[in-house]
């Protein structure tokens, strides 16, 4: 990317940052009316104004974005159905965490690392978001909330450090996993028609985040985020468990009355649950009453009687 003579190597760091927080927006789910209007109407003329300033997404990209955004509006069910149907429904064709796609499961590795960087900045995650800590819509909007505080910052090698840790987390905890989600969304239209909408979507972000790259390299360029040690059982739960959140243990268990320490990762467990409004009776057991409360006892082998001699 080559900076005009007339602004500066920070100039671009506001609408960069203003794009992605439009796009974080984008990716969390349609199901107010005016979320949905929002995302059919105003975000391809918010990126068309955004792109005078950073060149990206291409005018061909947002007119199919455009058109592919009204088609899905339009079908029965609109834009919450198709977002539904490729997000949050079980199978889940196209997840939107990162931590499925490059971990294979959710709270992994790469997700306490994605935390440990949310922590390093001071930021917690709202309690009406509802999803995980390394959904697409959060990782956008704090690459994008980095943007700002490089932006903001007077002294030079704290606006680097910033950037050099926007570029990191775009490049290794972003990008790394969207050509495996792009291809996932091709299979999806082919099933799903009206999923062309988030298609398109998803090239209009990989695009910006590749040319945010370029540039944050640009702006950084001898800087390197340091990668967090891999954290122990005990220190990823610590990232894990916000103070406010943190519960006592039952006093007592449920089923029997009798008292029993919860151990940190079944706290975590419980919260996980409790945080998406699911059942978590079945947890508040002692171990001895916990596998009958999950629909398991103890079972008695009997062994035929020309065996059990030997045994």
């Amino acid at each position: 990317m080559n900076l005009e003579a007339t602004q500066t190597e920070t100039d671009f760091l506001v609408p960069f940052g203003e794009t992605l927080l439009c796009l974080g927006q984008a990716f969390l789910t349609p199901k107010e009316s005016e979320r949905a209007n929002a995302l059919r109407d105003d975000l391809v003329p918010d990126l068309e104004a955004l792109r005078e300033a950073t060149g990206v997404p291409a005018a061909g990209a947002l007119d199919a974005l455009a058109s592919a955004l009204r088609s899905t509006a339009d079908a029965e069910g609109g834009l919450l159905r198709v977002y539904s149907r490729l997000f949050l429904a079980p199978p889940f064709p196209a997840p939107l965490n990162a931590g499925i796609q490059l971990d294979g499961a959710l709270m992994g590795q790469s997700t306490v690392e994605m935390e440990r960087f949310y922590q390093r900045h001071g930021l917690t995650r709202d309690r009406e978001f509802r999803d995980l800590p390394d959904h697409l819509a959060l990782q956008l909007q704090f690459v994008a909330f980095l943007h700002a505080k490089a932006a903001e910052t007077e002294d030079r090698e704290e606006c680097a450090a910033i950037a050099g840790d926007a570029r990191y987390f775009v490049r290794q905890l972003m990008l790394s996993w969207f050509p495996r989600w792009l291809e996932q969304l091709d299979e999806a239209v082919t099933h799903l028609p009206t999923a062309e909408a988030w298609r398109q979507l998803g090239r209009v972000t990989r695009d910006v985040l590749e040319a945010d790259v370029v540039y944050l390299e640009a702006l950084a360029p001898e800087v390197h985020a340091e990668t967090a040690a891999r954290p122990s059982l005990e220190e990823a739960l610590d990232a894990r468990m916000a103070p406010e959140r943190s519960l006592e243990a039952p006093a007592a268990c449920r089923v029997c009355g009798k008292e029993f320490a919860m151990g940190r990762d079944m706290v975590f467990m419980l919260q996980q649950l409790q945080a998406r409004g699911l059942e978590t009776e079945h947890l508040e057991a002692c171990p001895d009453c916990r596998a009958g409360e999950m629909g398991l006892s103890e079972t008695t082998v009997e062994l035929p009687a020309a065996v059990s001699k030997h045994v």
